[in-house]
């Protein structure tokens, strides 16, 4: 999606793939793939899920009224009936006070390394199981209080 034809293009893709699957949950990832799916998806049926991680009126490094513009789009977008799960309860707050017809639940995405630690037997090492890419994500002072 790096250029204004190929986005306007992957709206007709994933809205032609919804459509074909006719799947009963749909989950949307990140600010731009979140805004396409859901505007794509209005008018068709599912439950859909939007996780933001760090949603994008929320960044610290955009001007006031660029972050402005991301909830003006945000409340476009959520014409479009979704269910917001907030990877903290900063970014759950602010979704409320911005959107406040929105629905949001709040799944903690930290790992409590302590808690870790303090239940690990002692008999075998852990074994953790990751679904998806840890990766670095965007710099700490671009989203406030996650």
């Amino acid at each position: 999606m790096s250029s204004p034809f190929l986005k306007l293009l992957s709206f007709f893709k994933i809205r032609r793939g919804l459509l074909y699957k006719n799947a009963d949950h749909i989950f949307l990832h990140s600010s731009f793939a979140g805004f396409i799916g859901r505007v794509a998806s209005i008018g068709i049926n599912g439950n859909y899920y939007y996780i933001p991680h760090c949603i994008s009126f929320m960044r610290k490094d955009l001007s006031k009224n660029k972050r402005k513009v991301f909830v003006f789009l945000e409340k476009l977008a959520n014409l479009k009936k979704c269910t917001y799960l907030a990877c903290s309860n900063s970014e759950r707050e602010e979704i409320q006070k911005e959107i406040p017809n929105a629905s949001v639940l709040l799944l903690e995405n930290a790992v409590d390394v302590p808690f870790w630690e303090s239940t690990r037997d002692s008999e075998r090492e852990n074994i953790i199981i990751n679904v998806g890419q840890i990766r670095i994500q965007k710099p700490s002072y671009v989203c406030r209080n996650l």
